[in-house]
C-alpha cells in the first residue's frame, strides 16, 4: 500500500464522527443546511491539505534511483572487491565479472584458499554495512537523501550475507560451498545458521532504530512511513537483481539466482511491522523528507544501466 493510501485511511475516520457530531448537532440547535455542508467542505479541504502535505514529503521516484545506487554498490563490493579482490590475493587470474558471479583461473589454488575467496563476498558486504553505520553516527553533517542511502546500504549489507549463512544447508550459495568437506560439516553448518539468524536479527534491529528520523510522531503515518521507505527498495532491488541475467541472456539458473535477493531481502517486508508506537530517542523533531532530487535521480539512472547493460552480459578478463 502506498503512503497516500493509508494517509486517506487514517484521515477518513475523523471525518465520519465529524459527519454524526454535525448531525446531532443540526438536529439540537436546527444548523442550517447551508452551514452544514460549509463545515463539511472546509473538513474535507483540511484532510485533502493533510494528505498533500504528507506525500510531498517522500519521493517514489527517488526512492527507487537511491536503492539500484545501493544495488549497484553491493555489488560491487560483494563480487568484485570481495570475490575478485579475494582471487586476485590469492593468485588467482580473473576471468569474468557480472552482476551475479565471478570466475577465474583457479589453478594451483588450495582447498583453504577456495573457501577463503567464497568467504570474502559475504565479508565485503559486513565492511560495507559498517561502515555505512559509522558514517551514520561520525557526526557528519549529511543530507536527508545520503543518510537515507547509508540507512539502506547497511541494511542490505547486514541481511544479505546473513540470508547466505541461513541458507548454508542448501547447495546454492557461499557459505555451502565453504563448509562442503570440511571435517564435522552438519556441525559447522548448525553453527553458521545459528550466526545468520543473529546476523539478520542484529540488521532488522539497526534498520528500525536508523529508520527513526524519516519517521513521524504519529503512530500510523510512522509505520505508513517505514512501510515506503522499505518495502520500494525491497522491490526495486530485487526486480533489477532479476532483470539483470536477463537482459544478458544468461542461463536458466543465474536467473533464478537473481530472484535470491526477493529471499534473502525479506526483511525488508517486516520492518514497518517493527516500528515503536513511540519515537525512539533516535527521532528527529520533524521527519526528514526525502523529496524528488534529480541529482540521485540521475546518478539511479546512470547505476542501472551500467547494471543491465555491461554487469548483466558481465565483463569478460579472458582476453
Amino acid at each position: 500500500m502506498n503512503k497516500s493510501g493509508a494517509s486517506t485511511q487514517q484521515s477518513g475516520s475523523p471525518t465520519k464522527e465529524l459527519l454524526w457530531s454535525l448531525r446531532i448537532y443540526k438536529s439540537i440547535f436546527g444548523l442550517s443546511l447551508r452551514k452544514f455542508s460549509k463545515e463539511i467542505a472546509l473538513t474535507n479541504m483540511d484532510v485533502t491539505k493533510t494528505q498533500c502535505q504528507q506525500d510531498s514529503r517522500t519521493d517514489v521516484i527517488t526512492i527507487a534511483a537511491i536503492s539500484v545506487v545501493t544495488l549497484f554498490l553491493e555489488s560491487v563490493s560483494h563480487h568484485g572487491l570481495g570475490h575478485g579482490g579475494a582471487f586476485l590475493v590469492m593468485g588467482a587470474r580473473l576471468k569474468r565479472l557480472s552482476s551475479l558471479l565471478v570466475s577465474a583461473d583457479a589453478t594451483g589454488l588450495a582447498p583453504w584458499q577456495g573457501r577463503v575467496v567464497f568467504a570474502a563476498g559475504s565479508g565485503a558486504d559486513v565492511i560495507m554495512a559498517l561502515t555505512c553505520l559509522g558514517l551514520l553516527h561520525s557526526g557528519l553533517t549529511l543530507g536527508q537523501h545520503a543518510r537515507y542511502f547509508l540507512w539502506l546500504t547497511m541494511v542490505t549489507g547486514f541481511f544479505l550475507p546473513a540470508a547466505y549463512l541461513l541458507l548454508t544447508w542448501f547447495p546454492v550459495g557461499d557459505w555451502y560451498t565453504v563448509t562442503s568437506g570440511l571435517w564435522q560439516e552438519p556441525a559447522w553448518r548448525f553453527l553458521l545458521t545459528i550466526a545468520g539468524a543473529g546476523m539478520y536479527a542484529l540488521g532488522m534491529r539497526l534498520a528500525v532504530r536508523e529508520i527513526e528520523p524519516f519517521l513521524s510522531s504519529n503512530l500510523q503515518e510512522r509505520r505508513s512511513d517505514a512501510r515506503l521507505l522499505s518495502l520500494v527498495p525491497y522491490l526495486t532491488i530485487g526486480t533489477v537483481n532479476t532483470l539483470a541475467p536477463l537482459v544478458g541472456r544468461a542461463e536458466t539458473i543465474f536467473i533464478v539466482f537473481g530472484l535470491f535477493f526477493f529471499i534473502g531481502l525479506a526483511g525488508f517486508c517486516f520492518i514497518h511491522q517493527s516500528v515503536g508506537e513511540q519515537p525512539s530517542s533516535n527521532n528527529t523533531p520533524e521527519a526528514l523528507p526525502l523529496r524528488r532530487n534529480i541529482i540521485w535521480i540521475v546518478v539511479g539512472a546512470v547505476a542501472l544501466v551500467v547494471f543491465l547493460g555491461v554487469l548483466g552480459p558481465g565483463i569478460d578478463f579472458s582476453h
